[in-house]
């Protein structure tokens, strides 16, 4: 399939050169876009002035170029820009609804040549790649559905389906680490900060933006590190923020698991300081299969706490705006 061309005369882009571009432009404006209806009642919500301000004054200080897109438009306004350096834990009782927005929010960086650092701690390298093809492939029958000019009537069209996962390989996948395991040390947080901090140097250089970490979930990450207290969780937590404030990486957290599973019953109490940790603190509450509310309920870089509605876009499986 490579060189061939939906357009006559054998001129014009590839149909993956197109596909490409549409990958691009879908994660980051046309699904959203296609999320919302032109009902005015459905219109984004402006900034009040406070929020203006506060958007203002964070642009200013320059962070803004660092920031890291969520993949919806509204929550970034109302985080300030984005996720800024630092660790952000984003927490709710649906393990589904919370990887799913890590990995959208993967494929929103990597799409745009972010590199992502993505510790999937509840499955393996070969199934969180799986669970990522399936969403590009749901963004390919989207393309083939609206595809320009009508050059491309199914998704049977594409050509073989190797040729396909070549090109997504090679232009988003390319851009995502992923780790299933932390190595055992007599010093596991230490080892793991440090070789977080290695990852982060080296992969910097190459695509020339700072990496965006993902970790899926606190739980599972202590228990890895062999942490029994509230007070080791939280030297582990500033630790990881820490080093993720250093390094100009943001990193997301997520929280889908009672800690008390892991810690002793009087060590309980003591974990609610985890929340305040870091950049900031998102609440999930799950309303349905389809729909999410992200509650703010910390972050650093701007006064505004609420609530923006999300969707799980149910052929694509990434998260869009529901406003």
């Amino acid at each position: 399939m490579k060189g061939s061309s939906r357009h006559e005369g054998g001129e014009g882009p590839t149909w993956e050169q197109e596909f490409l571009e549409y990958l691009e432009g879908i994660i980051s404006r046309r699904l959203r876009d296609r999320a919302a209806t032109t009902d005015e009642s459905s219109a984004e919500p402006a900034l009040s002035e406070p929020e203006q301000a506060g958007a203002i004054e964070v642009a200013h200080s320059g962070l803004v170029a660092v920031t890291v897109s969520s993949g919806v438009r509204e929550l970034d306004a109302r985080l300030g820009g984005g996720f800024f350096p630092g660790l952000w834990t984003i927490a709710g009782l649906s393990a589904e609804a919370l990887t799913a927005f890590l990995e959208s929010v993967a494929l929103e960086a990597a799409t745009n040549q972010r590199p992502v650092v993505y510790h999937a701690l509840n499955a393996s390298v070969e199934a969180v790649r799986e669970r990522l093809l399936k969403v590009i492939a749901g963004i390919v029958a989207e393309w083939a559905e609206n595809a320009p000019d009508g050059r491309v009537e199914s998704s049977s069209d594409l050509g073989p389906p190797a040729g396909l996962d070549r090109a997504l390989e090679a232009a988003v996948l390319s851009n995502v680490w992923i780790f299933d395991s932390i190595p055992l040390s007599p010093d596991p947080v230490g080892a793991f900060l440090r070789s977080l901090e290695h990852i982060l140097e080296h992969t910097t250089p190459q695509a020339g933006s700072r990496p965006v970490v993902l970790i899926d979930d606190r739980t599972t990450l202590l228990r890895a590190l062999n942490i029994e207290s509230a007070q080791g969780a939280l030297r582990a937590v500033a630790g990881l923020d820490g080093t993720l404030v250093r390094r100009g990486s943001p990193g997301l957290l997520a929280a889908h698991t009672d800690l008390a599973a892991l810690l002793p019953p009087e060590e309980e109490a003591k974990t609610k300081g985890l929340v305040h940790l870091g950049r900031g603190h998102i609440e999930f509450l799950s309303r349905s299969a389809t729909r999410v509310d992200a509650i703010i309920r910390e972050n650093t870089h701007s006064t505004w706490r609420g609530t923006v509605p999300l969707a799980l876009h149910p052929s694509v499986g990434m998260f869009t705006s529901a406003v």
